[in-house]
């Protein structure tokens, strides 16, 4: 709504007033006949009913523009916010994915460690194994079933922060895919990104409204010592409103121009000037150190995707060499 407030002050303005009132009067007044008094005791009504529009108002004009800007970057706000909703969601759905992958993981530990136990127990049956590695397997086991307690509860407590994201509760999510790899990014498209998000970014976007708005702010503080022409209408009904004009009605009906120009303010339209001048640059400053800080977790970014790609293709490979690994030594045990 902030751009039509703003316009507001451009459009014409119509106001009306009306008021009744009772009085009481003591009259001494001087004729033919000498000095006489009268009291009165009266009832008087006045109204008034007055269009005015601008026709030069520079403090009007830049408060219609600071309207503009703020709605600027009030849209920009609520951009940022749903890009961040959708960050915040994403992050909170991969978070649930790791920590059921960590729960597999912690399950498998425990499986096989019991597996190791069951084998130690056969050895010391049979004479061939040790009380160390019985009571070494043991505390792995007893350690691996605290962390799947852990990892139970890290499950639950992503899930639930999901569920309170989304508005609903979440019983099953579709796991990342195995064979994600991201798109390689050429090394001179860090400029591009740079270009893209100088122009897009919602956050920077807002920031730079909030640079003109607090300019126009600025502009608004110096044009009140412009001078200001109105074209004023005014209807006004009186009836008995003052002595002079007791038991008379009257009905006026007047159009002209109004020229108002202020002179002096005790130095209060200079403070507020410097003020707003100083505000102004406050906000040019923000917005530098937020295109500086855009740029640096730009760069970071960029360079973890360049070096995400590469650690995905590298754990692909490890993780088919473990497979293989696996492969060979269950043919060893058949064997």
């Amino acid at each position: 709504e902030s751009i039509k407030l703003g316009r507001a002050a451009l459009l014409p303005s119509l106001s009306a007033n009306y008021g009744i009132q009772r009085n009481q009067a003591d009259v001494e007044f001087k004729n033919s006949f000498g000095t006489q008094s009268e009291d009165r005791d009266y009832h008087s009504t006045t109204g008034a009913l007055q269009l005015r529009q601008s026709l030069i108002n520079a403090e009007g004009l830049a408060r219609y523009r600071q309207g503009r800007a703020e709605t600027e970057a009030s849209e920009a706000d609520y951009q940022a916010a749903r890009l961040e909703l959708m960050t915040r969601v994403f992050t909170q759905y991969a978070e649930v994915n790791q920590a059921e992958v960590n729960l597999a993981l912690a399950l498998a530990k425990r499986e096989a460690l019991a597996e190791q136990r069951r084998t130690n127990d056969r050895l010391l049956a049979g004479g061939e194994g040790t009380v160390t590695d019985a009571l070494e397997t043991q505390a792995q086991l007893d350690l691996a079933e605290a962390e799947v307690l852990a990892a139970r509860d890290t499950v639950a407590n992503s899930r639930e922060a999901l569920a309170r994201t989304v508005g609903q509760p979440v019983m099953a999510l579709v796991p990342l895919r195995e064979d994600f790899i991201p798109a390689s990014t050429p090394e001179n498209s860090l400029t591009e990104w740079q270009s893209m998000a100088e122009s897009s970014n919602p956050e920077l976007i807002a920031q730079r409204a909030r640079v003109q708005v607090a300019t126009q702010e600025a502009r608004r503080a110096r044009a009140v010592r412009m001078p200001r022409l109105d074209l004023v209408a005014n209807l006004s009904q009186a009836d008995s409103d003052t002595v002079s004009t007791y038991e008379q009605n009257s009905l006026t009906r007047g159009v002209g121009v109004q020229f108002s120009m202020p002179l002096m303010a005790g130095g209060g339209i200079s403070a507020e000037i410097r003020q707003k001048e100083a505000l102004r640059k406050r906000e040019e400053s923000v917005l530098e150190a937020m295109t500086n800080e855009m740029f640096v977790n730009l760069q970071r970014q960029f360079n973890a995707t360049q070096s995400g790609r590469a650690r995905i293709v590298a754990l692909g490979v490890s993780l088919e060499s473990a497979r293989l690994l696996v492969t060979a030594t269950e043919k060893s045990v058949v064997a």
